[in-house]
């Protein structure tokens, strides 16, 4: 993947990182990561669903899948988020990014 912020590249490693997350999982992951019930709406980004794929394990790793994203431990893994992520001219602040998922249905 890239690391500089901004890069016009950057969206073409992280297209492929949805790729790799598809042909191994047979899915793209979901906007908001998958339901968990009790746990109430939503879930953790794809963006970190993806990280694996961008060579972010360790990353990934830390997250706690069963934590909301916006959980004491989760929020605070917000800001670490790999620069690839990052859009030309973006005005994000930290840990955000202008990137949005596609939805579809079948």
């Amino acid at each position: 993947p890239r690391t500089a912020p901004g890069s016009p590249a950057n969206l073409k490693d992280v297209v492929g990182a949805m790729l790799l997350f598809r042909s191994k999982t047979g899915r793209y992951p979901s906007a908001t990561g998958p339901h968990q019930p009790g746990r109430g709406p939503g879930g953790l980004s794809w963006r970190v669903h993806v990280l694996p794929y961008l060579g972010e394990a360790e990353l990934f790793a830390a997250f706690r899948l069963d934590e909301p994203w916006d959980g004491p431990h989760n929020a605070a893994l917000a800001g670490r988020m790999p620069a690839v992520f990052a859009s030309q001219g973006s005005d994000a602040p930290p840990g955000h990014t202008h990137f949005q998922p596609v939805s579809y249905t079948h």
